[in-house]
């Protein structure tokens, strides 16, 4: 338990600032998705205008502060 306590009070630092990109990359598993699994995914289902997931995509971009996204820093 004391490693999912530091991991919330480091993802609760990094989400006030903005740098929860700055997580260190695990490993994937032999056979598991691969990074570009997972730009599909982003592209494809959560944030293509009109795709099942638009719509969290839509609610985290704007209760972004300043419009900034909270994962990436990325502004609109």
């Amino acid at each position: 338990m004391p490693i999912v306590v530091a991991a919330n009070a480091q993802y609760e630092v990094r989400g006030t600032t903005a740098s929860l990109y700055a997580f260190a990359n695990q490993a994937m598993p032999s056979g598991g998705a691969n990074t570009d699994d997972f730009v599909d995914l982003y592209e494809t289902t959560f944030a293509r205008k009109g795709g099942r997931g638009r719509w969290a995509y839509d609610r985290i971009r704007l209760s972004a502060p300043g419009g900034r996204c909270p994962y990436c820093g990325q502004l609109p």
